[in-house]
């Protein structure tokens, strides 16, 4: 009908309504390449191409699987204008490409139609280098983001620095104990490993410090053996609680 109808507003309608069939019907990509067709015969407007290259992406961010939404988004430049739905809409493509192990991917989304990246779009480009092993970019997008979102993802981009004191600090400031103990483990900060720690992590601590706990060597060689093999099956015991504890982590 829109080939009949071809060079009159009804073709154009039918043209419009055609794609968003073939869109809500889960063809999405073929709805995309039908948006450049149209285009190239000027029977679409470019407002109107433009709304529904939204409409295909929101549906492919929501709703579609991996594979289907990868091809949407990741097969030409999305070209979604520089309106606040177009922005909101990209971060939610990000976020699903990071997601998927995809960070220089969502770093292309972000980029797209916009001169300067927002708070939320920093946020994100932060996760991305986090997600590549890149803490010194990570941390340089974070700058001047103060809120819970960014001093969380702060203390993560640290920690991937091996900077876990600095981490266990944030940490603590937001109320997380037993992840500023968790961070304390990993920075060997043995009097700090306490609280929120498994009893395993706590007596190996004490183990790393110096010692199980079992007071001053005794005199004489036969009594200080017989006081280091006790020390080392103590030592044996309290690392197999903590191997048992962790496997799988």
């Amino acid at each position: 009908m829109a080939v009949e109808a071809r060079g009159t507003a009804l073709g154009r309608n039918l043209v419009r309504a055609a794609i968003r069939a073939d869109a809500h019907g889960g063809n999405l990509r073929a709805a995309q390449e039908a948006i450049a067709d149209a285009l190239a015969r000027d029977e679409l407007a470019a407002d109107t191409a433009l709304a529904l290259r939204i409409e295909i992406i929101a549906l492919a961010t929501a709703d579609a699987p991996d594979e289907v939404f990868l091809k949407a988004a990741l097969s030409d430049p999305l070209a979604l204008g520089r309106s606040a739905e177009a922005a909101g809409l990209r971060r939610d493509v990000a976020r699903r490409l990071i997601g998927l192990g995809l960070p220089a991917a969502a770093r292309k989304v972000l980029a797209e139609d916009t001169d300067l990246p927002s708070p939320e779009d920093r946020f994100l480009f932060a996760q991305g280098f986090l997600a590549e092993r890149r803490p010194d970019l990570a941390m340089g997008y974070l700058a001047g983001l103060t809120d819970a979102d960014a001093q969380l993802l702060r203390a993560e981009v640290h920690e991937a620095a091996g900077e876990h004191g600095r981490a266990r600090e944030i940490f603590l400031r937001l109320g997380d104990e037993d992840a500023a103990g968790r961070a304390a483990w990993r920075a060997q900060d043995w009097p700090q490993v306490a609280g929120p720690n498994s009893e395993a992590r706590i007596a190996a601590a004490r183990l790393a410090a110096g010692g199980t706990g079992g007071g001053a060597d005794p005199a004489g060689p036969l009594a200080r053996s017989r006081g280091f093999l006790t020390r080392s099956a103590e030592a044996r015991r309290i690392l197999g609680t903590l191997l048992a504890e962790t496997e799988g982590r």
